[in-house]
């Protein structure tokens, strides 16, 4: 290639990334100015504070901070999901304020704390919710907030829940993890029973061999996050399930952060800062350590409730079900919502935002 040939790749190269990037800035801009708050009583606010020694990335959004403030649980470990919460919870924000903030060792924290923090176990990551919490409360004067998450995030919610009934209102727990372990494997009994059925015994086999092999790892690195999402891919093809977190969803998003940006492209390619973080964590999880709730507390001090995506097999049916006459609680409902997976709030975002309020609501006056 002689040398005017080079100048124009060189020029071409700049010229064509620009009018790449273009259309997603201006649909960027354009949800920043749609989405933001504008009363005089709203807040919409994003920002680091000091929680457990580190800075912690934390997100609040509500038309009127003096309605009741719902903290948001994220799942994963390690999936967090302040940056497309605009996908879901705008039709709730005249109603609470609600907050999200990531976890220990995920997205924002992981680069602002890169090399510097402790890697997130349970009992640190309770620790960082009650610092959280309190801070909330001392910050907007609330007595009492409600506390809620998703998958994972209502896992670590619910253990909370259970041991701080003078800080929360009501504990909602979204596609509620009961027992990790318990509720892979009953996805894979189900999954070889439609497989038996549908005359592919050697489908049957395969969703055995990967269950046994997945339950049998000493470790969890990317080899065995590849074997667990293997088996994932093989129950799948037999029992319905919803969707996860789409790419222009969050690519569009008017939130996310540049270091968001990293976090959930590394995950889609390399997924090494995950690893990083939380795969002592997944470990402990699936060695049964510290996988149910059944081993924490079955009384609860405040109104609970519970959302559940219909096609759902991450979090079973039935477990939910058992689980909810297992606990004591002031009140307690569960709420299905129709053609909804895991993440009923990326399937119909609607349908969830309306679904939770409803469920709220009836519990009582917040």
């Amino acid at each position: 290639m002689q040398n005017a040939e080079w100048l124009w790749v060189l020029w071409l190269l700049p010229v064509g990334i620009a009018a790449a990037l273009l259309p997603v800035l201006v649909l960027r801009l354009f949800r920043a100015w749609k989405y933001r708050i504008r009363g005089a009583a709203g807040i919409q606010k994003a920002g680091y504070i000091r929680i457990g020694g580190i800075d912690q990335y934390i997100q609040l959004r509500g038309q009127d901070i003096a309605n009741p403030m719902i903290l948001m649980l994220h799942g994963g470990p390690g999936v967090n999901m302040a940056f497309y919460s605009y996908h879901w919870q705008t039709p709730l924000e005249d109603r609470y304020t609600i907050v999200h903030y990531d976890q220990r060792g995920c997205g924002n924290n992981y680069y602002r704390n890169r090399g510097r923090a402790e890697k997130p176990t349970l009992e640190l990551l309770l620790s960082d919710l009650d610092e959280v919490v309190d801070h909330l409360r001392r910050a907007y004067g609330k007595e009492k907030i409600i506390l809620a998450g998703h998958s994972w995030g209502s896992f670590l919610g619910a253990v909370y829940a259970g041991a701080h009934p003078e800080k929360i209102a009501a504990f909602v727990g979204v596609s509620q993890v009961i027992d990790f372990i318990r509720a892979e494997w009953t996805a894979a009994r189900e999954a070889m029973r439609l497989a038996n059925d549908a005359g592919r015994p050697q489908d049957a086999q395969g969703i055995d061999e990967a269950y046994a092999k997945v339950c049998a790892r000493p470790k969890f690195e990317r080899k065995e996050f590849l074997e667990f999402m293997e088996l994932r891919k093989l129950t799948g093809a037999y029992l319905p399930h919803g969707r996860s977190i789409r790419v222009h969803v969050g690519l569009f998003s008017p939130y996310v952060t540049l270091f968001e940006s990293f976090w959930f492209l590394g995950a889609l390619f390399h997924a090494k800062p995950f690893f990083e973080s939380y795969s002592e964590l997944y470990q402990l999880l699936f060695s049964g350590k510290i996988s149910s709730l059944y081993t924490y507390t079955a009384r609860y001090e405040m109104p609970v409730l519970f959302l559940a995506g219909q096609k759902d097999w991450v979090t079973p049916a039935e477990m939910v079900i058992a689980y909810l006459a297992h606990i004591s609680a002031p009140k307690k409902e569960l709420l299905w919502i129709e053609q909804t997976g895991h993440a009923p709030f990326m399937d119909r975002p609607a349908a969830f935002a309306a679904a939770l309020r409803k469920g709220l609501e009836a519990l009582g006056d917040f």
